[in-house]
């Protein structure tokens, strides 16, 4: 029940709450409309459909693996990746050890003079992989130009790692250059049903973020954005 609650007296849960007690005091109906809209934009529950419907997946084939950053962190200890990019990595590790074949990390300069896939590569390393099965592209800020920059160093079929909700993005900027990637997502933003799917969570909202993003996106590239 505290759980339950607090979710509703904390960001983003908060939002349905006011909007709730709005409508109560002053009756009008567009509170109670705002109240619904927050709260179906905020579940897990009712977003889970929606992710599982915008993901694409394969499983990997016996090729290069190509992963695009996801972030990188600065800390006492230097640069670490995020949570996303763990996570990226762990599956090309694993489709590595399966299959072997080169691994490209791509990611430009985040901080100065630090760049992701210096970062990333050096992961790899840590977990085992030779130096000389992690190819770097250091220069991209983007998803066009992580494709445009690796164009010309990957095989026509690949594996694409990036995370789930970008992948349908990430698909189209390659295949544009007429490359045929095979789609392994991870860093899925929603997991697994759980008691508590059903009420408004960060999770939820950074889903909604990210998804809406991507749509915008990929407008942007069907009007010619690349």
């Amino acid at each position: 029940m505290e759980k339950l609650v607090g979710a509703f007296v904390q960001f983003p849960g908060i939002v349905v709450t006011a909007l709730v007690v709005l409508y109560v005091f002053k009756k009008k109906a567009v509170y109670l409309f705002l109240a619904i809209f927050s709260y179906l934009s905020l579940s897990e529950l009712l977003l889970l459909p929606i992710q599982s419907l915008w993901t694409v997946s394969s499983e990997p084939v016996r090729s290069d693996t190509v992963v695009l950053g996801g972030g990188i962190l600065k800390t006492q200890d230097g640069y670490v990746p995020t949570r996303a990019t763990l996570f990226r990595l762990e599956k090309a590790f694993e489709i590595w050890k399966r299959y072997g074949g080169k691994i490209y990390v791509s990611g430009g300069k985040v901080f100065e003079g630090v760049d992701e896939a210096s970062v990333m590569k050096s992961v790899l390393i840590s977990w085992g992989v030779p130096e000389n099965d992690v190819v770097t592209e250091r220069r991209s800020r983007s998803t066009k130009e992580n494709a445009l920059f690796l164009s010309k160093k990957i095989p026509r079929k690949f594996n694409l790692v990036t995370s789930a909700v970008h992948m349908r993005r990430s698909l189209m900027v390659f295949k544009k250059l007429g490359k045929d990637p095979v789609p392994v997502p991870t860093d899925f933003l929603i997991g697994d049903l759980r008691p508590y799917s059903f009420v408004p969570s960060e999770n939820a909202l950074d889903f909604l973020t990210e998804f809406s993003h991507e749509i915008i996106g990929i407008v942007y590239y069907k009007l010619g954005g690349m």
